[in-house]
């Protein structure tokens, strides 16, 4: 299924008729899906009918690391209230992108994510770049990897790329531990100052998306959320694209 990050509507949802706009558009480009990140000016009740008016799902949600370290019963139940059973941490505090902050952070993460199965839900771990910084030969995703056993992961395409890690081996090397994945390009701008790297819609630059696509078909992966942080054209016109890139993608990929 492909679903939309809603950070990538930000601007357009800090009152509730935009939140209501912003959905409705979201349904009439084809998404059926969203990604929370965070419930803007509504609260969780007031946002589910609204979502059940436009006939959306939440398939996730970006949590704070502080909310599910501090207040994780009140999250379980926002989410419960909105449908929503699986939740990413989406970043971690500076002062813990170190090698024993990472592993610190493992068994933090890894406490919770046990917790939460208990009740239904799944934890996952969204990467940035920071995560491909090394230290004594290991990258801070390999150390959560290998010492947060109960915790999931969402690759970040853009930021796997960014970090200079490939996504199609990292996809293989989390099989089993992946049930979504963001979806944004990467193209290279010359500048006046020297080679820019910018976020942008799918197929408006350099990543191979037929084989990220089949490689994540494979590892079973069930969600296809498209994440734009920056866009030099409307959110609304550059999440259309992306949507239609990968629509015809599918249709010409086979099943393995």
């Amino acid at each position: 299924m492909i679903g939309v990050q809603l950070y990538t509507f930000r601007d357009y949802m800090r009152t509730k008729r935009g939140l209501e706009h912003t959905l409705k558009r979201i349904a009439e480009i084809g998404y059926s899906n969203v990604e929370l990140a965070g419930f803007g000016p509504v609260n969780p009740e007031e946002f589910s009918q609204i979502l059940s008016r436009f006939e959306l799902s939440v398939c996730s949600s970006h949590v704070p690391f502080d909310m599910l370290y501090e207040a994780l019963e009140d999250v379980l139940e926002m989410h419960e209230t909105v449908g929503c059973r699986n939740l990413v941490c989406p970043s971690i505090p500076r002062s813990y992108v170190n090698e024993e902050g990472f592993k610190e952070v493992a068994g933090i993460l890894s406490d919770i994510a046990g917790v939460i199965n208990r009740e239904g839900f799944t934890l996952s771990y969204h990467n940035h770049a920071d995560e491909f910084t090394k230290w004594n030969g290991k990258t801070g995703l390999e150390i959560l990897s290998e010492y947060a056993p109960k915790l999931l992961f969402q690759l970040d395409t853009y930021w796997v790329q960014y970090g200079g890690a490939s996504t199609i081996e990292w996809i293989n090397r989390l099989q089993g531990r992946m049930i979504s994945i963001h979806l944004k390009d990467m193209k290279v701008s010359l500048t006046s100052k020297g080679i820019l790297h910018v976020n942008t819609y799918v197929g408006d630059g350099n990543l191979n998306w037929v084989n990220i696509l089949q490689s994540s078909i494979e590892s079973g992966i069930r969600y296809l959320i498209v994440e734009q942080e920056f866009y030099e054209i409307s959110p609304f016109e550059s999440t259309k694209r992306s949507l239609n890139h990968l629509k015809k993608i599918l249709s010409e990929l086979s099943p393995s």
